[in-house]
């Protein structure tokens, strides 16, 4: 079995970075996660804003700024393949009366 560490040129010792499946265990990522959260507050649903939306730092706290648009690859799928529907619920209304 080969060594981990690596012998630096100076005699001292270099360990090897952990395997991303180790890095990537639930154990791991919690402490990973909260040590990047000491410098800014996150929000509970950082994670999976951070997937979805450009953060940014305002106020002491990581918000979402912006998304990165993944969506729009499926949605043009899926307006190929099938049938969209697009509900305008939300859109103002203006009635102009002549």
């Amino acid at each position: 079995m080969p060594d981990v560490c690596m012998q630096m040129a100076d005699g001292s010792k270099l360990r090897k970075r952990p395997s991303r499946r180790y890095r990537r265990r639930p154990k791991n990522l919690l402490t990973e996660y909260a040590r990047r959260k000491r410098r800014n507050v996150w929000l509970e649903t950082h994670i999976w804003h951070a997937k979805r939306f450009h953060m940014t730092e305002l106020w002491g706290y990581k918000i979402p700024k912006y998304p990165n648009d993944r969506g729009v690859r499926a949605a043009y799928r899926d307006a190929t393949t099938r049938c969209v529907l697009m509900v305008a619920t939300h859109f103002p209304v203006s009635v102009i009366l002549i």
